[in-house]
């Protein structure tokens, strides 16, 4: 038997005995603290003609404090803590070197907010209660999470210098060309660049880079063929349009939950490879990605140092998620999981479970921990505000089948029914010998 720890589904458990062959009576043992509609499963199988017995378990617990959300960032991890408990309960939290310490009172709920470690780790409150699987969070984070980011440019843009240089997980240089070396760097941006100081050499050297694992980023501008970026630039420009509206077409990391503001400028063209996320009017890309050998390429198709874009707040954000995907990086909300959520991989992978190694393409964890494969780590914790709240109602008896506490036994009414099935039949013969009809 493998008991899981995550969200209990108490209908689905009840529905899928009752399509076992040829069930005759279905045993119920549980908490009751369950948000699904058990009690209709229990009804509608009762009327199918099984016998359905149902013992809670357990009255619940005085002491529990669960942790029943989490967000992480790569330097933060925040936790929602909750007593789901009868009485006041004191708890100190921790991860890593970092610790704090909260007084809750019944139902009280509370964030946390603690530094992470490099490579993550397990936030925990102490002292651990009657229900310890909430009592932790598995944190994960990239084990290399710094950026290293190289911006090459002639003309600064002051709003991107802010976007890139505000991220606590970026590191950030500045070069203006003519420069001899831009190798050596997670991702190179080039914005605003003057083809005629930029060196071929630059070109190449980040070029063969990119092959070979990193990644760059090439913004738009009107003489982008005379740079001579070849196929990292992903487009092939015909001319500058103005005014379109900015839309995305694509489902991608990069563009993922970004409203697109119109531009003033922007190149109209073709892709030349890759997959475009972000259109103008014309069907023009305005962003677009590619793999470039090992590394990744990203086309940014607004033009100039003001573009309205660069006022909106997404634009941050945005910022964020291209270094993060050119770089080569999971993004840190895909490798935090609550148990029973799907983790899906581009191939399958071999995974140590906590339990043990499989391999697939698509993992649904149903035991807390931490989950490791070649390339990633991914924490998986409960984070059921309602596994967590452990106190249970006593399940209201409403016929013989039903039993309120663990320590009574449950009464069958089918013994009864057939008793007095057999009485009424009886007494039907008899009358019907009475009349002469026998």
């Amino acid at each position: 038997m493998c008991f899981e720890q995550s969200d209990g589904d108490l209908r689905r458990a009840i529905r899928v005995a009752a399509d076992a062959e040829d069930p005759r009576r279905i045993v119920v043992v549980s908490d009751f603290v369950d948000a699904t509609d058990w009690e209709a499963a229990i009804e509608s199988v009762r009327a199918g003609g099984t016998e359905v017995v149902v013992r809670r378990v357990g009255g619940g617990g005085e002491d529990n404090v669960g942790i029943v959300d989490l967000s992480v960032t790569t330097t933060e991890a925040t936790a929602a803590i909750t007593n789901g408990g009868e009485t006041e309960q004191t708890r100190t939290v921790s991860l890593g070197e970092t610790t704090e310490t909260v007084t809750l009172a019944p139902g009280d709920v509370t964030r946390v907010t603690l530094a992470v470690p490099p490579g993550g780790g397990e936030l925990r409150l102490s002292p651990r209660d009657s229900f310890p699987t909430d009592d932790v969070a598995y944190v994960a984070v990239p084990s290399d999470r710094t950026i290293d980011t190289l911006l090459v440019t002639n003309d600064r843009h002051p709003f991107l210098l802010a976007a890139l240089d505000v991220m606590d997980d970026v590191r950030l240089d500045v070069a203006e060309p003519p420069i001899t070396d831009a190798t050596g760097y997670d991702v190179v941006v080039f914005s605003n660049v003057d083809p005629d100081r930029v060196l071929e050499g630059t070109v190449d050297g980040v070029r063969s880079e990119v092959e070979n694992g990193a990644g760059v980023v090439v913004q738009a501008q009107s003489d982008l063929d005379a740079v001579g970026y070849g196929e990292m630039a992903l487009i092939t420009a015909d001319g500058v349009g103005n005014q379109t509206d900015v839309r995305a077409v694509g489902s991608h990391p990069v563009v993922a939950d970004i409203g697109f503001v119109p531009a003033e400028t922007y190149l109209s063209g073709e892709l030349r490879r890759g997959e475009a996320l972000a259109v103008a009017d014309d069907d023009s890309p305005m962003v677009a990605v590619d793999d470039v050998g090992d590394g990744r390429a990203v086309y940014y198709g607004y033009m100039g140092t003001e573009s309205a874009f660069g006022y909106d707040y997404q634009y941050p954000v945005f910022w964020r998620q291209t270094l993060t995907y050119a770089a080569g990086r999971t993004p840190v909300d895909e490798l935090n999981h609550r148990t029973g959520a799907a983790i899906a991989f581009d191939e399958p992978r071999t995974v140590e479970t906590p339990d043990d190694t499989v391999e697939t393409a698509r993992l649904r964890p149903t035991q807390t921990g931490m989950y490791t494969t070649r390339t990633a780590r991914y924490g998986v914790t409960l984070l059921s505000p309602t596994e967590s709240a452990v106190v249970s109602e006593p399940v209201a008896v409403e016929t013989g089948t039903t039993s309120s506490g663990a320590g009574s036994t449950p009464q069958s009414l089918a013994p009864a029914l057939s008793l007095a099935a057999l009485l009424l039949g009886l007494l039907e013969l008899g009358y019907l010998k009475r009349r002469g009809e026998l």
